[in-house]
């Protein structure tokens, strides 16, 4: 499949980081992914990570794309993303109910909880720290739509500042490595990258929440402002009206087991069990 892919100049990410770099593969998803190789994991169960495993990230080039799952748990102290003009006004009825249970949920949970969630984020963060800091590739991204669209963006740039990335090494994660890692003229302002711009009111470089206070975006060059963007849609008064019921005949059932592909698991029984209940197995 790399191999495949690189012969048409595409790269190759996955959960793996080994075998993967050893094959020539261009990045992992997640700090910390779902494998069903117990041998692949990059993260323990506190978050941390092996010097080992900076070191093959780092000498092998080979990108990371965090996804700041815990980051959720930040809501606890700043949930004003979850109340934004745009983010009322742009959310569909059900899915902003599920940005309010996800916020609900972390300013409910057992203080002892909340820690344990925050120093598992810490632990993440640093691993970002030694690979940027040691020449690695990080490039910021949150597995949306299985986490809050545009918000959880914003909720990861900010743990990763709370826990030891400077704003500016947080900030190009999201813009000229992302850019460079794609190969695509995005993520710096110079002769012939694209004309697409964030214009925000503060200091993103001083105060990284003001990365999401952006008032208008350039889009090819184009200007537009965040008011006509959103004129088009209804006020945020609207928004609270209850989700209308799927339609009948609409709800997918789980694809079930098959006999044919139980030779395909590597992992004994009760692993795979765990593996499929941590994430999307019947979505």
């Amino acid at each position: 499949m790399i191999d495949w892919a690189h012969r048409r100049g595409k790269p190759v990410t996955s959960h793996y980081h080994y075998p993967a770099i050893a094959m020539g593969g261009d990045q992992t998803e997640h700090v910390g992914a779902t494998s069903r190789f117990g041998y692949s994991r990059t993260v323990t169960n506190v978050g941390s990570a092996y010097s080992d495993v900076i070191a093959m990230f780092n000498a092998s080039k080979m990108a990371r794309t965090p996804t700041l799952f815990n980051s959720t748990a930040l809501y606890r102290e700043d949930s004003s993303l979850a109340a934004d003009e745009r983010v009322l006004r742009l959310y569909p009825n059900w899915r902003m109910a599920q940005l309010r249970a996800t916020v609900a949920n972390a300013q409910n949970a057992d203080p002892a909880a909340i820690q344990v969630t925050l120093r598992n984020l810490a632990n993440q963060v640093a691993q970002l720290a030694a690979m940027i800091r040691g020449g690695g590739v990080v490039t910021v991204g949150t597995d949306a739509p299985i986490d809050h669209v545009a918000v959880s963006l914003h909720m990861n740039l900010r743990a990763m500042v709370r826990y030891g990335l400077t704003p500016l090494e947080t900030l190009t994660t999201a813009t000229s490595v992302s850019g460079e890692f794609l190969g695509q003229p995005l993520g710096r302002i110079g002769k012939g990258m694209y004309a697409d711009l964030a214009i925000v009111d503060g200091d993103p470089l001083t105060r990284i929440e003001d990365a999401a206070n952006v008032t208008a975006v350039l889009v090819g060059g184009r200007h537009h402002t965040v008011e006509r963007l959103l004129a088009p849609y209804p006020s945020a008064t609207t928004t609270d009206q209850p989700a209308s019921p799927a339609p009948s005949g609409k709800v997918r059932e789980p694809v079930p087991a098959h006999a044919s592909t139980a030779a395909y698991w590597w992992n004994d029984p009760a692993e795979l069990g765990r593996a499929r209940a941590s994430c999307c197995h019947d979505e």
